[in-house]
């Protein structure tokens, strides 16, 4: 067993006899403990009826304490406590100075001037405990009066009560001052931090129906758009040999520094990158994208380069080669025969632009009514 649960069992304890006065037990007494014998004993005076010339009588004849040094106290001063002029009050004070630990009246008056009110205590919990400490004083010179009581708990409050006493307006204030019984101000004091609570309470709930209603939301979000590859074909397709690393942003790098805000876009550069189909929003060249279709992003501003001309010239992409057949024309009355070739023809024009088509020669034409033209028609007119 530890020293404080034996300190604890070793407190004394009073037993209840409704035919003798109340008993205290072989143990430690305790401010707690006398005191609440003190009630009691007064408790058994009203319904016994007795005398209060007879109170200590009845306490002494009873044998009320079973602890030996008290025993002993109340044998050898009997006399003294049987005369007509000893109170219950004068016995209560000769055994809180013998029999209680030395200075035990300025420990508990320390604790009742420090006590905090916690955050999470009420303000009736909070005096509670400090009415609890200031009653053991009773009958002491170091019992607080209600006035020092208000003072010391008016300092001593919570923070958010504190608080919600200095937004008071000022009737309300006023009326406050304004109170002279300790239990209404006690009473209004009550009410104030239960106000303050409730709106802290209805704050803190919807604060958390606030947080909750986002994440539900963000549970049905769309998700974030994957940057487009390099079309593989069609007109936007990327020829052989470009430069691919300006269709797709490069793979995140780890301890990276943070992306710079890019410059403002020149008169210069917007004419550069207009004459290199470039895009105002990437700044990269030969992309013929605007900046509403860009899928890349701004570029980074820590390692910038204005956008000139021979930036771009060098930036320029080789071109394609594209093979196109040409088949070969059929012989007819208005062409000549030609045969079957093949050319190698060089593709400038980006590859988003088509190949103009060569209609072939081998088409033969009717005039007139249908019929083919002949000589001798035109020898008849």
């Amino acid at each position: 067993m530890s020293t404080t649960e034996n300190a604890v069992s070793d407190i004394a304890t009073i037993t209840i006899n409704h035919k003798t006065a109340p008993e205290i037990s072989d143990g430690t007494l305790s401010p707690a403990v006398l005191q609440e014998w003190e009630d009691q004993c007064r408790a058994f005076f009203a319904k016994r009826k007795i005398p209060e010339a007879d109170e200590v009588r009845e306490i002494v004849t009873s044998n009320c304490f079973k602890k030996d040094r008290i025993k002993h106290w109340i044998k050898i001063n009997r006399a003294k406590l049987l005369e007509a002029d000893y109170t219950f009050d004068m016995l209560l004070a000769s055994l809180r100075k013998l029999f209680l630990v030395a200075d035990w009246d300025q420990d508990i008056l320390r604790e009742v001037v420090n006590a905090k009110m916690r955050p999470d205590e009420t303000f009736q919990d909070y005096s509670s405990r400090v009415l609890r400490g200031n009653n053991l004083l009773t009958g002491t010179t170091a019992c607080l009066d209600e006035d020092t009581l208000r003072t010391t708990m008016t300092l001593n409050v919570s923070n958010a009560l504190s608080d919600a006493m200095k937004f008071l307006s000022d009737i309300e204030r006023a009326h406050m001052k304004a109170i002279k019984e300790f239990e209404e101000w006690l009473n209004y004091i009550e009410r104030i931090d239960n106000g303050q609570r409730n709106n802290r309470r209805r704050h803190l709930e919807e604060t958390e129906e606030l947080i909750s209603k986002r994440q539900r939301t963000s549970l049905y979000a769309p998700p974030a758009p994957i940057a487009a590859a390099a079309p593989v074909s069609g007109s936007n397709a990327v020829p052989t040999g470009w430069n691919s690393a300006q269709y797709t942003n490069p793979p995140p790098a780890q301890n990276v520094v943070p992306q710079k805000r890019a410059p403002t876009l020149t008169q210069e550069e917007k004419a550069v990158l207009d004459r290199h189909g470039g895009c105002f929003k990437c700044r990269l060249f030969f992309v013929y994208h605007n900046s509403n279709d860009c899928m890349n992003g701004f570029p980074d501003g820590n390692n910038y380069q204005v956008r000139t001309d021979a930036m771009a010239l060098a930036q320029v992409p080789s071109p394609p080669v594209a093979l196109v057949n040409v088949p070969a024309a059929q012989p007819n009355a208005n062409a000549t025969a030609s045969s079957s070739t093949s050319r190698i023809e060089d593709v400038t024009t980006p590859p988003r632009f088509g190949v103009n088509a060569v209609l072939p020669s081998s088409t033969s034409f009717v005039l007139g009514n249908g019929s083919p033209s002949t000589d001798s028609d035109s020898d008849d007119e």
